[in-house]
């Protein structure tokens, strides 16, 4: 199995058990989500472009670079703003965002989920 056939499986099987403990909790298609994600970018020009398509996407954007002189890391993160997902929606979502990452030569790292407060 190739790398990124690698990484999108296990996306899966992460979001899967994501919703599962999200559906323990209450929640249901109807609940709206707020999705946080974060990606480690190869260089600043993979950054920088996944940032422009990711501002098409979703609500807040950001670059940050970190590390050394010599070893820059790049970290792209950002926020969706409250959605209702279903599973298959969900892990869906994750799918797009793998490839996405893939296009730039990206690392989706993985992605965190809340209600918002309004509804709780």
């Amino acid at each position: 199995m190739d790398p990124f056939a690698k990484l999108l499986a296990s996306h899966r099987s992460l979001t899967e058990d994501t919703w599962s403990l999200l559906a323990d909790r209450g929640v249901n298609e109807s609940t709206p989500l707020v999705l946080d994600y974060r990606y480690e970018a190869e260089n600043r020009k993979n950054g920088e472009g996944l940032t422009g398509a990711l501002i098409e996407l979703s609500d807040e954007v950001s670059l940050v670079r970190s590390g050394s002189f010599f070893r820059p890391v790049y970290t792209v993160t950002g926020t969706f703003q409250p959605r209702c997902f279903d599973k298959d929606s969900l892990v869906g979502w994750v799918e797009m965002m793998c490839l996405l990452g893939r296009q730039f030569e990206s690392y989706f790292d993985g992605f965190g989920t809340s209600v918002p407060e309004s509804l709780l």
